[in-house]
This record gives structure tokens, sequence and C-alpha cells, in this order.
């Protein structure tokens, strides 16, 4: 089988073998760091808010109820991407539509 040939990251530069950005900036953010930093943001936005999307006003997404925390989504206000980060200015919690629905307009 031949070898993937390498090509660089979109933001850093650093050679990977697959997709257009390294683990530090890849915009779905899938490694285990994240999934447990994820949970943890949402877990305190439940202790905080309960069961609710608070909805997103760029994209006109209201705010409603969600049946459960598996529903939310870390948002980044920021586009990784665009330079955004991980910190906690630039997280927010939403459902999974109103995710989806922003990653779109920003395509």
């Amino acid at each position: 089988m031949a070898r993937r040939t390498r090509r660089p990251c979109l933001i850093c530069g650093t050679l990977i073998r697959t997709g257009s950005y390294c683990q530090t900036h890849d915009p779905h953010r899938s490694g285990p760091e994240w999934q447990t930093t994820s949970r943890l943001i949402r877990a305190r936005h439940v202790a905080e808010h309960g069961l609710t999307c608070p909805g997103l006003p760029g994209i006109d997404h209201p705010a409603h109820p969600v049946a459960s925390i598996s529903e939310l989504s870390v948002h980044h206000i920021t586009p990784i991407a665009f330079g955004g980060t991980d910190d906690d200015e630039n997280l927010t919690v939403v459902c999974g539509v109103a995710n989806s629905e922003a990653r779109g307009a920003l395509s």
C-alpha cells in the first residue's frame, strides 16, 4: 500500500496525512482531550441553565428546551479555523442543530 503524501495544515503548516488541519487546528475537534473538555462545559451549562439551548441570534435560532445533554454541543464563537481559541470567552453551548447551522452560515 502506498503511503499518503503529507500536506501542510492550512493554519500552521504542520505536515499531516489526512484532512486540511492538524489536530490542534481541526475545527471539528474530535480528540479525547476535546471530548472531555466538551463534556465538562456542557455539564456546567446544564447545572447553571438547565437543559436549554440559548439560541444563536446571528442565525435566527431562538432559545428552546432540549430533551437531554447529548443534544447540546460546544460552539466556538470565533471558529478555530479563523483564529478562535478554546478559551471560555470563545465558547458557548448550543444544540447540535444550531451548531450545524452556524457552521453552514460560514461557508
